[in-house]
C-alpha cells in the first residue's frame, strides 16, 4: 500500500510536520512522493520504535548500553575507525568535531549490530535476520564511505596548503588515515 505520511504517531509542538507524520495537503499531494509501507508490526514494538527513533537517548544510557556490546574479536570490520594521531593535530577543528560525531555513530551502530548478532543463532538466520544484518552492515559501510570522503577532502586541502616537507610527511600517513 502507499500513503503520504511518515508515521501514525502524533508529535509535539516545535517539530517539523514531516516528523509528526502530518498528512500532505491536497494541493501539495501532486508533488509528494508516496512512502511505501509494509505489514504492521506488533503495536507495542511499533510504538517503542517510533519513540526511540524520534527521541535521543541520554549519553549515560548510550554509554552503558554500548558497553555491553564490544566489537567481537572476529569482527574487525566493526572496529570504530579513527583518524591517525599524527594527522589529528593538522586537521581543522570543524573536521575534528565531525570525526568525533562520526566515531560516536560508528560505536552505536557497531554495538547495535553486535547486539543483534548475539540475539540470533548464527546458523539459523531467517531471511529477515539476514536482511537485518545486511542492512545494518550496509549502513555502517555507507557512513564509513562518507567519513572517508570527508577525511580525504580535508587531507587534500591540508596537502595543498602545506609546506613540501609537511606534505611528504602527510602522504606517508594518508593511506593509514581513512579506512576504505
Amino acid at each position: 500500500s502507499q500513503q503520504y505520511t511518515d508515521s501514525e504517531q502524533g508529535g509535539t509542538s516545535g517539530e517539523h510536520p514531516r516528523e509528526r507524520g502530518a498528512t500532505v495537503p491536497l494541493l501539495a499531494s501532486k508533488f509528494a512522493t508516496p512512502t511505501p509501507t509494509g505489514e504492521a508490526l506488533d503495536e507495542e514494538l511499533a510504538t517503542t520504535i517510533n519513540y526511540l527513533a524520534s527521541h535521543q537517548l541520554k549519553d549515560q544510557v548510550m554509554e552503558e548500553t554500548t558497553g555491553h556490546y564490544s566489537t567481537p574479536v572476529n569482527c574487525a570490520s566493526l572496529s570504530v575507525p579513527a583518524v591517525n594521531h599524527a594527522i589529528w593535530g593538522h586537521i581543522g577543528a570543524g573536521v575534528r568535531a565531525q570525526e568525533v560525531k562520526l566515531q560516536h555513530f560508528f560505536k552505536i551502530l557497531a554495538s547495535g549490530i553486535t547486539a543483534f548478532a548475539r540475539s540470533v543463532n548464527g546458523g539459523l538466520l531467517t531471511e529477515t535476520h539476514q536482511d537485518a544484518v545486511g542492512l545494518l552492515c550496509n549502513a555502517y559501510f555507507e557512513i564509513n564511505c562518507v567519513k572517508t570522503q570527508c577525511c580525504r577532502h580535508s587531507i587534500r586541502n591540508l596537502l595543498c596548503c602545506a609546506r613540501p616537507a609537511t606534505s611528504s610527511w602527510l602522504i606517508i600517513y594518508l593511506g593509514q588515515t581513512c579506512r576504505s
